[in-house]
């Protein structure tokens, strides 16, 4: 026991230590360095995503309190964590593609696929903490059903008509096309399904859960916009390293590993509750 606590408190504090440096870091680089061609801003971009490795490596660590995937809970923490771990991946390819090959921009290119994959990755693991909170049970009233279909397709196109309403499909690359709709409607789900998650979570465990949900909801939204955010930039070649885009992926990061982490952080009694073992 002793052990576990550790481990999450040195977790704890790496991911506490590396968001503070590039909080710092970027205020510093723009300061410092004002020319935006300087390298010192490429670094950035490249490397804030070790924020999601800490946290994807700690999160496989926490889940395995719940029995990983042998749980709902314990699945959920596997799929936040993975998908933390595929943003990193896509980072990492996209690194890899400029130092070696020398492309200075290679948007879109295969390691967008981890990025890609990361959703239906964050949707199934809401999903488990939803019918961890009894959403199934919910499902079964037609109102309910019927406000659920509601509030996620409402929010589909709410993502489609702020975002994509007036796309320009002239001449556009049909990966970028289904890209640029991906992202906006896809996060659109699971956000929503984070909100309902809240919603139902507000007795689960006697309420412990409903601050993690929080989280996760909260870092959900970051992400969403983080992401909204570098398709407008990029759309009007407005993007550059280390700019406004890339502090919102950290702060992203940063509020998805800390939501992993106070799922490790419950009393070990709620451990033996029938969400460990429900499948």
């Amino acid at each position: 026991m002793k052990i576990n606590s550790i481990i999450k408190g040195i977790g704890l504090g790496l991911i506490f230590i590396v968001f503070i440096i590039y909080t710092i870091g970027i205020v510093y680089i723009h300061i410092k360095y004002p020319d935006k061609s300087h390298f010192i801003y490429g670094y950035y971009t490249d490397s804030y995503g070790i924020l999601a490795a800490i946290g994807g490596v700690l999160g496989i660590y926490i889940s395995n309190q719940w029995n990983g995937v042998k749980s709902v809970v314990g699945r959920a923490i596997t799929m936040f964590s993975i998908g933390l771990l595929f943003q990193f991946l896509g980072q990492v390819g996209y690194a890899w593609y400029r130092y070696s090959y020398g492309i200075e921009d290679p948007y879109p290119a295969f390691p967008e696929i981890f990025y890609i994959l990361s959703i239906p990755i964050y949707i199934y693991g809401i999903w488990q903490i939803a019918l961890a909170a009894g959403i199934k049970f919910k499902l079964k009233n037609p109102l309910y059903k019927l406000g659920s279909a509601l509030a996620i397709g409402g929010m589909m196109f709410l993502s489609y008509w702020l975002f994509l309403s007036n796309y320009d499909f002239t001449d556009a690359n049909i990966i970028v096309i289904f890209i640029e709709f991906w992202y906006p409607i896809g996060q659109a789900l699971y956000v929503t399904l984070a909100i309902l998650a809240l919603i139902l979570s507000n007795k689960l465990l006697g309420g412990e859960m409903k601050s993690k949900v929080y989280f996760i909801l909260v870092a959900f939204i970051v992400q969403y916009i983080a992401d909204t955010y570098f398709t407008i930039e990029y759309n009007f070649d407005a993007f550059y390293p280390a700019g406004t885009s890339d502090y919102l992926y950290v702060c992203a990061y940063f509020l998805m590993a800390l939501a992993i982490y106070k799922f490790g952080d419950l009393p070990d009694k709620l451990h033996q509750k029938n969400l460990v073992s429900k499948k």
